[in-house]
């Protein structure tokens, strides 16, 4: 079996999840390697593909050979990057993607992976998998083709993606892009937004300001803001912190929360840019967590070209913030879940390293057999065997019976009676009858004709009867006797003469000479 690019790519395109959305574009692009000189990478250490452009933006292939962190040390990281230098907060793709490494001359030798739809913007420049596939499986045989991925040293990566139009509560859905975790759920969850005011470009703002207080599970919250950021440090930059009112009602030393700030326009929903906040660990001691540097404040006044407009408007925005927090006594559980997690996954990768690759045998097809076309439209059975052929019971026919000839001198002396019919059928004539004058016409056996078969053409020839023949005699045919010759000479009596009568002792005619 052999693939054509376009066989591949059609392959990879049938195996996105979730497509049923309005496509912009879909792209494909490959990156020769030198697979020696990527695993000499250390981990955590990356490496760049060159770029290349899609729906007006430039784009790269991140990869970290030896994975991108040490849990994730014998496997290879494989992202999708954007470069966003130029990007405004209006700027959000929602993409579906495969991941693919294949062999150099063959696209039957390759390993793909997909993930749920993600989203990218100013704030998120990457979107892959951090276990793309463990390294020892680039030298399995392939099963298709007889090749490993990799060959003399070299392999290829690649990446197949769709663009799609960004639908309804975008900024719902990358925040739970960047919120949801594999780990946990969270015990309480909640949004809350800020609409801040009598804020210019050209003013300076010093102190902070501070939101109302709301509620997200039993604790109670609120937003502190810097507009020209906190400090000299921060100048030029916006800052700000998730403080929490009550930390003390926690029942354990502290809880565990983790967040994501955005700030958009107030009246378009998908002009917004995000913040993420990493788990934190909130008590008495520590209640405010947040960014020194969201985001530098000319980026909240630049005018998109294509929507003319801008995130701040006539001086408003809307702030927010979307929180997980997750309970008291689950800071430990989290850390001993994810120590757990870390432990087994290293258990597993040490044991597929110990192994082997694993050698398919060759597939066999079995063997060929070949059915006529049926003629009735009614496959055949193979192999049928017809039954033979059950004749009925032979029946004689019936006999008649005829009746001796009239008496033509009675009928001639005026006796005579009413003549019967010709003939009367009789079921059996009367073989006992001693009437001389009864005659039996001679019985004239018809030759046997067989029944038509119910189901022509015969499968047997049908059977015909044979003239009677009389079975041979089982001895010798007879033949008449043959006097054979006796062995002794037969004793020989003289006629006898006229004058004498001979007796037994008489004498010779030679005894009365002497």
């Amino acid at each position: 079996m052999t693939y054509s690019k376009l066989d591949f790519t059609n392959q990879l395109k049938s195996q996105l999840r979730d497509v049923d959305h309005e496509l912009v574009g879909d792209y494909f692009y490959e990156w020769t390697v030198d697979w020696d000189k990527l695993d000499k990478l250390k981990c955590e250490e990356e490496v760049y593909s060159p770029e290349f452009e899609a729906l007006g933006t430039k784009w790269k292939l991140m990869i970290y050979p030896n994975g991108i962190e040490t849990d994730h040390k014998g496997f290879i990281s494989f992202y999708l990057f954007r470069e966003n230098e130029d990007d405004d907060c209006f700027v959000h793709y929602t993409v579906n993607r495969v991941f693919f490494v294949r062999n150099c001359n063959d696209y039957t030798a390759y390993y793909s992976k997909t993930l749920p739809i993600d989203y990218m913007s100013k704030t998120i420049i990457y979107s892959g998998l951090q276990r793309f596939m463990n390294k020892s499986n680039l030298n399995i045989i392939s099963e298709y083709s007889s090749k490993s991925i990799i060959e003399n040293n070299k392999c290829v990566f690649g990446v197949y993606f769709q663009i799609y139009k960004n639908g309804k509560d975008l900024l719902r859905k990358e925040i739970s892009c960047l919120l949801d975790d594999e780990y946990l759920k969270p015990t309480n969850e909640g949004i809350y937004e800020w609409e801040v005011k009598n804020w210019s470009k050209s003013s300076s703002y010093s102190s902070a300001e501070f939101s109302q207080a709301f509620y997200i599970g039993d604790y109670k919250w609120k937003l502190e803001l810097y507009k020209d950021g906190e400090g000299s440090a921060n100048k030029n930059y916006v800052s700000i912190y998730l403080n929490c009112l009550n930390p003390e009602i926690s029942k354990s030393d502290s809880f565990r929360v983790n967040a994501v700030f955005f700030i958009r326009n107030e009246h378009d929903p998908e002009s917004f840019y995000l913040g993420y906040l990493d788990y934190q660990d909130y008590s008495v001691d520590e209640y405010s967590f947040g960014h020194s540097q969201l985001i530098k404040k000319k980026e909240l006044f630049k005018e998109n070209k294509a929507k003319k407009r801008s995130v701040i408007e006539n001086g408003k925005c809307i702030v927010g913030v979307y929180v997980h927090v997750f309970g008291d006594d689950l800071s430990s559980a989290f850390s001993k879940m994810r120590i757990n997690d870390i432990e087994k996954e290293r258990d597993e990768i040490k044991r597929r390293l110990d192994q082997s690759p694993q050698q398919y045998p060759p597939y066999q097809y079995p063997p060929p057999y070949y059915y006529p076309p049926p003629s009735n439209g009614v496959p055949p059975v193979p192999n049928q065997q017809y039954p033979p052929y059950q004749y009925p019971p032979y029946q004689n026919p019936p006999s008649y019976y005829y009746p001796p000839p009239p008496n033509l001198a009675s009928s001639s002396s005026g006796n005579a009676t009413e003549n019967p019919p010709p003939y009367s059928p009789l079921s059996m004539p009367n073989a006992n009858n001693s009437n001389p004058t009864s005659q039996y016409p001679p019985y004239s056996s018809q030759p046997y004709q067989n029944p038509p078969y119910p189901n022509p053409p015969y499968p047997n020839q049908p059977y015909q009867n044979q003239p009677y023949q009389n079975p041979p005699y089982p001895n010798q045919p007879y033949q008449p006797y043959q006097n054979q010759p006796y062995p002794n000479q037969p004793f020989y009596y003289p006629p006898p003469t006229t004058n004498s009568v001979p007796t037994p002792n008489a004498p010779t005619s030679t005894d009365q000479k002497k």
